[in-house]
This record gives C-alpha cells, structure tokens and sequence, in this order.
C-alpha cells in the first residue's frame, strides 16, 4: 500500500507512470531500435559539439593518416579486444532476465543506460566545480531531490554522488567519525 504522507507523494504521478515495457531493453532486446537510434542519437549529438567547438581549428586526424597501416592495425586490435571484452562479459551474470532472481538486482533501464553513455562522452570529473561545471549542478539537484524524497528539507542538506556503494559506506563511515 502507497504512505500517502510521503514527501512529495502523488496518486496522479503513479497513474502517469511510464509502460514497464518502454522502461527496459528487454529480456530479448526487444526495444534495441528504440535504444540504438538514442544511443545513436547521443553519440552524434557529441561529435557535432566537437566539431563546432572552436570550428576554426583543423582537423588533427587527417583521413589520409586513416590509410595509414599502424593507423589501421591500431584500429584492428581495438576492434579485436573489444570482441574479447563483450566475449568474457558474456559470462557474467543475466541480470535482465526473468528466470533470474538470485541477487537484489535487475536489469538496467534504457534512460539509466543512455544517460551514462551520454554522459561518458562529455568525460566529467566532479573533483571541482571548475572542471565539471554542468555535471556538478546536476548532482547537487540529485542531492536536493534525494533530501526531499525521504522528508528533509533540500535547503539545509546536502550530498553528492559517490562512485559506488562501497565508498558511500566508507564516506559514511568518516563523516560519523569526524562530524
């Protein structure tokens, strides 16, 4: 049963809640053109900021150098350790499948998937406000909405984002040494 009096709670939210089968890639990819025309989408998004970053700038590989035979064996033994990479990923464990329920996790959702994807390519590092100045503003809104959602008021917390759940614990753990 839904806690009314949860922060921000709306029974008009759960009825706009997306269809499960949008939400996912699918245990059969069934919604891989979906998720390859974003991922797509994503990639060129950021190769044309590239480009127009400074157009004035000249191109620094030239497609004369592509024709290069250490250009094309480097080319080649990326695409061959690429097929070892997504070869050994394979074994690891079916998350996205419904016959397994071994562990508490599942599979990933497509927005989740893009918008890391996304996200890689602009390489942020929140390690300061200056190197990471988009990036940096998006996690203090995560803060902001993870204080609301669990009944604080946003303008007296504050949070980030850490890399894992082991470093959360280990930050944790300092802050109730320290603070």
């Amino acid at each position: 049963m839904a806690n009314d009096s949860y922060p921000g709670f709306s029974r008009d939210r759960l009825e706009e809640s997306p269809d499960l089968g949008s939400i996912f890639l699918g245990p059969k990819g069934e919604n891989a053109e979906v998720f390859e025309r974003l991922l797509l989408e994503a990639f060129r998004d950021h190769v044309f900021w590239r480009r127009n970053y400074h157009p004035e700038d000249g191109f620094l590989v030239r497609e004369v150098e592509k024709r290069n035979p250490a250009y094309e064996h480097s080319i080649s033994v990326l695409s061959q350790e690429l097929l070892g990479l997504l070869a050994e990923l394979k074994g690891g464990v079916p998350f996205f499948s419904p016959r397994y329920i071994g562990h508490m996790a599942s599979d990933l959702t497509m927005a989740s998937l893009i918008g890391y994807f996304a996200t890689m390519l602009y390489n942020p590092n929140n390690v300061a406000a200056e190197a990471s100045p988009v990036t940096t503003r998006m996690e203090l809104e995560v803060a902001e909405q993870l204080a609301r959602m669990i009944g604080y008021d946003p303008a007296r917390q504050w949070g980030h984002i850490t890399s894992g759940g082991t470093v959360a614990n280990f930050e944790a753990l300092w802050v109730a040494r320290n603070v």
